[in-house]
């Protein structure tokens, strides 16, 4: 059960290895608000292909409270999907700092830039942290998307 004082600097940022436990509550957590509100569950299919994405989490105990995944489309670019908080924490910073931290491990890496497919109604948390609109909207998984990206590197 997440914490009622759960704030980003009471929270620990992870490493998520694909198939641990850790993975399989990240899926629990996506699967909850992200799918399930829309009648979807993940395909066997669909997770295996997981397997060589990055995945990461802010942990509150030993109950993750956010997570993503990360693909690697080139060295210099990656791409953030499946971005999820649990509903009773939204609006508290978990996700920014989240996706701060990501941020800040893919510049380690040698990423350059992100990219990612947001959905309309979250289209201002990631203005917020600095993500422009690069595309047109689009439909996906049933919902109104927009492409955005991000340069963390400047050359």
């Amino acid at each position: 059960m997440p914490s009622e004082s759960a704030s980003p600097s009471s929270l620990e940022f992870v490493r998520i290895e694909f198939q641990s436990d850790l993975y399989r509550q990240a899926i629990a957590l996506r699967h909850a608000v992200l799918r399930q509100p829309l009648g979807l569950a993940f395909s066997s299919t669909q997770i295996a292909a997981e397997h060589d994405q990055l995945h990461f989490g802010m942990l509150g105990g030993n109950a993750l409270l956010a997570c993503v995944s990360v693909m690697l489309v080139s060295p210099q670019k990656a791409k953030i999907r499946q971005m999820a908080v649990d509903a009773t924490l939204q609006g508290r910073g978990i996700g920014s700092d989240l996706v701060s931290r990501v941020e800040l491990e893919l510049k380690t890496m040698g990423v350059q830039c992100i990219e990612l497919h947001a959905r309309e109604v979250a289209r201002r948390f990631y203005e917020r942290l600095g993500y422009a609109v690069t595309g047109e909207p689009f439909t996906e998984v049933t919902l109104p998307h927009i492409k955005m990206t991000k340069t963390i590197v400047t050359c």
